[in-house]
């Protein structure tokens, strides 16, 4: 961690939890700005195996964020795709989860290829997405493992 001053709050640099559940363990990744370099970390992670990566956001994070991610995703050899989804709570339910099944259908997104919610870490890891004990979060994006892994 930085230090804190009196004009700004210490920043969180990057911390890894680790989590342990009955049917496994996986770790939890946080880390400040690392939107940027999605794409490495994706491919240190998941080897070399050329996939696509779909890339769930909603309006108001891909706005910022989107165009960087898809930049870095590509770079680094994956197809990217990117599914907005509504902005809120309301909007995480089983209906939004089918529309983005419906996104990764037609795209002919398969069991070796990547899902990441990007901003939506929340609903990246809430009951409404089945894959969810699956999910290894960072501070702006989360990725949920393929099945091959």
């Amino acid at each position: 961690m930085a230090e804190a001053t009196d004009r700004h709050p210490p920043v969180l640099r990057a911390v890894t939890v680790p989590v342990t559940h009955a049917g496994g363990q996986y770790a939890i990744r946080i880390e400040t700005g690392r939107y940027r370099s999605l794409g490495q970390t994706l491919r240190q992670t998941f080897g070399d195996h050329p996939c696509a990566v779909v890339i769930v956001s909603n309006p108001k994070v891909a706005r910022h964020y989107a165009a960087a991610v898809v930049e870095s995703v590509a770079a680094a050899g994956f197809h990217p795709h990117l599914c907005l989804i509504p902005d809120g709570e309301r909007y995480k339910t089983l209906r939004t989860v089918a529309q983005i099944w419906d996104f990764c259908v037609a795209r002919q997104i398969e069991r070796r290829d990547l899902l990441v919610a990007l901003g939506v870490v929340s609903w990246a890891t809430s009951p409404a997405l089945p894959l969810r004990r699956t999910c290894a979060a960072w501070r702006s994006f989360s990725f949920l493992r393929p099945c091959w892994q």
